[in-house]
């Protein structure tokens, strides 16, 4: 689908009364009347394309995701400049009503909950013009399923430190035998993938013999009153888990890595977990 043809879907999606019938015409002339423009568009090379489900944070002076997800394919970028009468809330508002009747939402955020804006303007998007007040930044991602396909969807909307209010759009054809891990998957207690899980990431890891598996280790620190226990805590399970993956997926141990994140977490599982790890493909 040529990116003009989406951009002008995803205008009539979000910026456009629903009673107006899906013609070219209408949608032309609402956007007119609606007064938003188009900023850019662009087509990044076809490749793995991070799509974000997760607030980010800084950790350390890096950025980190708790979790995400790699589609392959070609990645669409679409800036819009909305009328000032058109609101991030309420833009994202009827961004997050039309993903959930039409599509799929896998992760939405609103405002402070988004975490820091210029994360997303300059660490995410790569896109300095986004960057605007906490309170004023919302950001939505899900699939929407079209006539000729299913698209991975994202948009960021805030009111920038200019006071314009910008919708950041990108979007991913979906393949066909799209896979279904997700970076930052959440094991179980017992460190057993779900086959589906399992047969995904193994192929992965077969088709890219370079990337390592990477278990995010957390703890919960009312738990333990000081660092190194949360770190020995970690440990004993750790090994566990690196020889139940490696005997799962048929590598070697030593692809099994652990990076300690400890307390620095949106939430603990339901179950009350002391210890508990997030797997990454890096």
């Amino acid at each position: 689908m040529p990116i003009l043809q989406f951009s002008l879907l995803l205008f009539f999606i979000f910026f456009i009364p629903q009673s107006f019938a899906l013609t070219g015409e209408k949608i032309t002339d609402s956007l007119i009347s609606n007064g938003a423009t188009v900023e850019y568009q662009d087509k990044k090379a076809y490749g793995s394309h991070q799509i974000v489900l997760s607030a980010p944070k800084r950790i350390n002076n890096e950025i980190v995701i708790e979790k995400d997800r790699r589609i392959e394919g070609e990645l669409n970028v679409i800036l819009l400049r909305l009328p000032p009468s058109l609101s991030p809330s309420e833009s994202f508002r009827r961004g997050e009503l039309f993903l959930a009747e039409n599509g799929t939402l896998q992760f939405q955020c609103q405002q402070r909950a988004c975490g820091v804006s210029s994360n997303w303007a300059v660490d995410i998007f790569d896109e300095r013009r986004l960057t605007g007040r906490d309170s004023d930044q919302y950001y939505i991602a899900g699939k929407i399923q079209l006539p000729d396909a299913q698209y991975i969807v994202t948009i960021y909307f805030v009111s920038n430190a200019l006071r314009q209010n910008l919708a950041y759009i990108t979007y991913i054809k979906q393949a066909s035998d799209t896979d279904v891990w997700v970076n930052g998957y959440l094991l179980n207690r017992d460190f057993v993938l779900p086959e589906d899980v399992r047969i995904s990431l193994k192929k992965r890891l077969e088709n890219n013999p370079g990337l390592d598996l990477f278990l995010a280790a957390y703890v919960d620190s009312d738990k333990f009153n000081t660092l190194p226990k949360m770190e020995n805590a970690v440990k004993v399970p750790f090994v566990l888990a690196q020889k139940k993956l490696a005997e799962s997926l048929s590598i070697n141990a030593s692809k099994v890595r652990m990076q300690f994140v400890g307390a620095f977490h949106s939430q603990i599982p339901v179950d009350g977990e002391r210890v508990w790890f997030r797997l990454f493909l890096f």
